[in-house]
């Protein structure tokens, strides 16, 4: 084969290997770098803070160095989803302590009932059990995600009686809200039945806790609404509840209206009626799945 000639082989080079003048170097590759900084953050916030999936908005990051450094703050104070409790463990420690300290929202997938109440208490005690790990953890939600059909497993040794949840979430204290989605409706009976039963059994051991148990209303990315169950520490509740910090509220009324608007959630969610009785000496709830015409139990639950 013949060798290329060198003009060939200059241009061939070019083309691979551009050589650009100092004005070229300047020049901002894309128009985003063109608008002013206080604009771009603008759109960088209302990039990370839209209704797109995780994986579109972290998309931003990566367009360049100049866009990274810039937005990277921003993407990790964004909802973050992860696939399980130890991907955000294998993520927080890739990350330098001065980024852990910007992230605030997380999502964990939960495939397993027993999940629902110890993913907190066990997310937290991995990242503790590093030296220097825990030390920027402070989480403002956790969301658990149940997007399987968890009646696959067995409720019935889950571990989600109140006295057990009671134990666990005493040992939570890097969290303000923890929230269990249920966007599928896949698992509404279960975690209604036992919200109730954390609701109406208890009472004097939640009075004591720094947590309170409700139920909360979200809209997902396709703008669908459904009812979620969350736990929320007494201290946040002006903000979760939207107060402003100007706004003199004593904290009987905080808890009161944390309630009221729970149930006015639980309202609007079409249940299945129920009744208790005894297995074995263990309170036990009783559902009839109309839809499916079928009865299932949850135990554990006064």
């Amino acid at each position: 084969m013949a060798t290329p000639s060198a003009s060939l082989q200059a241009h061939l080079r070019s083309q691979t290997f551009p050589i650009r003048s100092p004005l070229q170097l300047l020049r901002p590759p894309c128009p985003l770098l063109k608008l002013p900084a206080e604009i771009r953050l603008r759109i960088y916030e209302y990039s990370f803070a839209g209704t797109a999936s995780v994986r579109s908005r972290l998309a931003l990051p990566i367009v360049c160095r100049q866009i990274y450094n810039e937005s990277h703050k921003l993407a990790l104070a964004s909802p973050m989803s992860f696939g399980s409790a130890p991907h955000f463990i294998d993520f927080w420690r890739r990350n330098e302590p001065e980024s852990r300290a910007h992230i605030r929202h997380i999502q964990v997938r939960i495939t397993n009932p027993c999940q629902i109440y110890r993913a907190a208490e066990e997310l937290q005690a991995k990242c503790a059990e590093i030296p220097g790990e825990c030390r920027g953890l402070r989480l403002e939600t956790l969301t658990l995600a149940t997007y399987c059909d968890l009646e696959l497993f067995c409720w019935l040794l889950a571990g989600t009686t109140e006295l057990e949840t009671i134990k666990t979430m005493r040992l939570v204290d890097r969290i303000d809200e923890i929230r269990i989605r249920d966007p599928f409706k896949k698992n509404i009976y279960h975690l209604v039945g036992i919200f109730k039963g954390l609701q109406g059994a208890a009472q004097e051991e939640w009075g004591r806790m720094p947590w309170m148990a409700g139920f909360y209303e979200e809209v997902d990315y396709t703008g669908k609404d459904f009812v979620g169950c969350r736990f929320v520490r007494k201290e946040v509740l002006p903000r979760v509840l939207g107060l402003g910090l100007t706004e003199d509220v004593d904290e009987t009324d905080l808890e009161r209206l944390f309630v009221e608007r729970s149930q006015s959630v639980l309202d609007k969610v079409e249940i299945p009626k129920f009744h208790q009785v005894l297995r074995r000496g263990v309170p036990t709830l009783v559902f009839h799945d109309r839809d499916n015409d079928r009865i299932f139990e949850l135990r554990g639950i006064r």
